[in-house]
């Protein structure tokens, strides 16, 4: 009897293990933290000067998610695209606020998206930082900030020749959502009870 309801027991743990949200699902590697400058102002507004970022940092899936890129807003005499590896796009001179793009990652890759300027492009796993050096002045690159559970905000600097540091040239936000894990249909679920409760009477 202890050896059916040990069965059972991990039966249930399992299928609720198999349903349950993970939390932390993407991840910033490197970087330094510091807060966006006073000259910070996209359209939209919903990041704002003084918020705490991350320069310089990369976007890392934990888990087999599910993406979501929301443009969020722009303030950039620059036209400055935004790519995913499957050919999706942003452009901040014809997107609007609320558009979407759909991805997808496996656990332990660099999330693949990249930002295109008229001088370079930076793409996620090399971004290269603040650029305070006078080396770096034509160099893009974007920060990170919390968004909530499991989102992140994504702020572009294209250093289009000017030394403004406003990171914002294109700022949008990215949710994860870990991919679903197929769980048994109630029938299958009965009968790995009904073979479960058969073996205990065996062995009983």
């Amino acid at each position: 009897m202890k050896s059916m309801k040990k069965a059972l027991s991990v039966l249930a743990l399992s299928l609720a293990s198999a349903t349950s949200a993970t939390a932390g699902l993407l991840s910033i590697e490197g970087g330094q933290v510091g807060t966006l400058p006073g000259n910070h102002n996209p359209s939209g507004g919903i990041t704002q000067p003084g918020l705490q970022v991350t320069y310089g940092g990369n976007l890392k899936a934990n888990s087999n998610v599910n993406l979501t890129y929301e443009f969020l807003g722009s303030e950039a005499s620059f036209e400055n695209i935004f790519l995913t590896i499957n050919g999706q796009s942003f452009n901040n001179k014809q997107s609007q606020a609320g558009q979407q793009i759909i991805d997808s990652m496996l656990q332990g890759n660099w999330l693949n998206f990249s930002f295109k300027t008229p001088h370079a492009t930076v793409a996620n796993g090399n971004n290269n930082g603040r650029n305070n050096l006078k080396g770096d002045l034509l160099k893009p690159s974007f920060f990170l900030a919390a968004a909530g559970e499991n989102s992140f905000y994504i702020g572009l600097n294209d250093d289009g020749g000017a030394i403004d540091y406003d990171f914002d040239d294109m700022v949008l936000k990215v949710t994860a959502t870990k991919t679903p894990t197929p769980v048994p249909v109630p029938g299958t679920v009965a009968l790995i009870g009904l073979g479960l409760l058969a073996l205990c009477k065996r062995r009983s």
